[in-house]
């Protein structure tokens, strides 16, 4: 799948949101999906469920996302959600950390 597609995709799914949660999103931005999307592809989009992976390219949900993230969301979910990534990434630090310790590499089991 091409970026165009995955912006039909957006395109069509942004139809089927309220129109003020779509206008949070910057009017450059909207006219740009508009501009790229490829009308000649046909969605296989089910109004039902959305976001199964079935009916959206992977693409498709990553712009979405972002476009949650950067001008959907309110302060203090994206808070949230940053807090999140970092506990992850911080886990993950430390996880690798204790793997990769000088002391433990050279233990024996």
């Amino acid at each position: 799948m091409n970026l165009e597609d995955s912006f039909e995709e957006v395109y069509e799914i942004l139809s089927y949101m309220d129109k003020a949660t779509v206008m949070k999103i910057p009017e450059e931005i909207l006219e740009l999906i508009k501009e790229r999307r490829n009308q000649d592809y046909k969605t296989s989009i089910d109004k039902d469920n959305i976001f199964d992976e079935k009916n959206l390219s992977k693409e498709a949900v990553d712009i979405l996302c972002y476009l949650e993230y950067k001008y959907i969301m309110e302060d203090e979910e994206r808070e949230n959600v940053d807090k999140i990534k970092y506990d992850m990434i911080s886990r993950e630090e430390e996880e690798k950390k204790k793997r990769f310790d000088v002391e433990n590499l050279f233990k024996k089991n």
